[in-house]
């Protein structure tokens, strides 16, 4: 396992916060004068650094183990490591779901339980509480990462990771061009919530670690903060000048996340420090409470709404009266997520995970070997 790095934990913070500002927009200032608003905008970018960022953990936190023994037993460590962090949480947003009447049929709610709603599209969007389809896309991610760390190894040792990282910037360009200038369901599915092409990010976050781990290996220090700099901002111009598709510009900003991964890794950073602050760490260890609440509570909070007489209406004319409103639920909505997720974080997160793992592992450290990571 690699040694922690704290502006990792408050990356995470930042994309959870964007989402979550994000959605707060969506639902409580929906007006016709803010479409298209940066926050918006920045939203669908926030599950890039999430899966970016999630390569990066994997590889960065898994890879020596792997590469130490790619056998049945290292992919049980690391299953059952990955299971005991996704979930019991995943499990009693899913429940709660059941009992709030959000499944139309049985077999929805069984491939919620999987974990593998988003592996095949349907005709139609299998997801409860908006955000718990990224849980099944990260699912397969997993998969998919222990199945082919002899190729990721192989790159590693021949120093092809550059070569890697430009193979899959140039699957996610191929991806944008190819794509139509509409969106249907499918579309949507095949572009945002379903794994297979949301592996490039997480491919690229790998890639980013593989980088960091070879040229510490090698004495060489990681590239400054000007380059992360300079990335941000040929990024933002390429941006700005490829107007269309949300869903599909956010592939592009991969390699920028990816750089910044790099970058930040280097505890010397200037970046790195202001991502390693207390605040931002408070909120990045309870990332994953507040990315399935806010979803729960904005999924649920009409029950508060409608007797204090708001109703959700989609791209409303701008009054003052409704921005006040909206603003007062605004934060009282932040502020309860923010409670129930240290509560979640302390009292079911870290318990469960404890739990999970010793359950999991009993048998096999009986046995005398090493207990998972």
């Amino acid at each position: 396992m690699g040694k922690h790095i704290d502006a990792l934990t408050g990356m995470r913070a930042m994309a959870v916060l964007v989402v979550f500002l994000a959605h707060l927009q969506q639902h409580y200032f929906p007006y016709v004068e803010l479409d298209g608003s940066p926050l918006l905008i920045a939203s669908y970018s926030g599950m890039t650094i999430f899966f970016v960022l999630s390569g990066f953990v994997i590889h960065w936190n898994y890879g020596a183990l792997f590469a130490a023994e790619w056998s049945w037993m290292a992919c049980w460590k690391f299953f059952v490591a990955r299971f005991s962090r996704l979930y019991p949480l995943h499990l009693a947003v899913t429940l709660f779901a059941l009992m709030a009447g959000m499944y139309l049929n049985y077999g929805l709610f069984v491939q919620h339980i999987f974990m593998v709603q988003t592996w095949v599209h349907q005709g139609q969007l299998n997801m409860t509480y908006f955000n718990t389809w990224s849980i099944s896309t990260e699912w397969f991610f997993y998969f998919t990462y222990a199945a082919t760390y002899p190729l990721i190894a192989l790159f590693g040792k021949s120093n092809g990771s550059m070569w890697l990282l430009a193979g899959v910037v140039c699957t996610a360009l191929a991806v944008y061009w190819m794509a139509g200038p509409g969106l249907t369901v499918s579309d949507l599915w095949i572009l945002y919530q379903g794994p297979y092409l949301r592996l490039c990010e997480f491919a690229t976050g790998v890639v980013a670690a593989q980088i960091v781990i070879t040229r510490r290996a090698q004495g060489r220090d990681v590239p400054s903060d000007v380059v992360l700099v300079l990335t941000i901002v040929l990024t933002m111009v390429f941006y700005h000048t490829s107007l269309g598709q949300i869903t599909k510009i956010n592939y592009l900003i991969a390699p920028m996340v990816a750089v910044a991964l790099i970058v930040v890794s280097d505890c010397r950073s200037v970046f790195a420090e202001v991502l390693s602050a207390r605040w931002l760490l408070w909120i990045g260890d309870r990332s994953y409470s507040i990315y399935l609440l806010e979803a729960v509570f904005l999924v649920e909070s009409y029950r508060l709404e409608t007797p204090l007489g708001y109703v959700f209406e989609p791209r409303r004319v701008f009054t003052w009266s409704g921005f006040f409103v909206g603003g007062m639920f605004s934060v009282f909505g932040f502020a309860l997520v923010l409670v129930l997720s240290n509560f979640c974080w302390r009292y079911l997160e870290l318990p469960a995970r404890k739990a999970l793992k010793q359950a999991l592992t009993s048998s096999v450290g009986s046995s005398g070997r090493s207990q998972t990571v």
